[in-house]
């Protein structure tokens, strides 16, 4: 294993919202992360839990089908089901 890596648990109720949401969260770490000129910083969410959330895309909001037009054969219907 890396030494170089470290992991953090944030929970957004222990964030600052930027804008009164949840969506958009600042993050302030009880430490400094220094890293030299010779490396850089990646991050990466390794995994989240969205305890609330609906679907974006469904029949009910009726933005589940379109359709393109194929040439020469014509029109082509799609429906992405529920």
């Amino acid at each position: 294993m890396n030494s170089d890596i470290l992991y953090f648990n944030i929970r957004s109720k222990e964030c600052t919202s930027i804008d009164g949401l949840s969506t958009n969260i600042q993050v302030n770490l009880p430490f400094s992360i220094n890293i030299p000129d010779n490396k850089h910083l990646e991050i990466e969410v390794v995994s989240a839990e969205i305890p609330i959330s609906f679907y974006n895309i469904s029949s009910d909001l009726q933005n589940n089908s379109f359709s393109y037009t194929k040439i020469p054969t014509g029109t082509v219907n799609l429906t992405i089901p529920n």
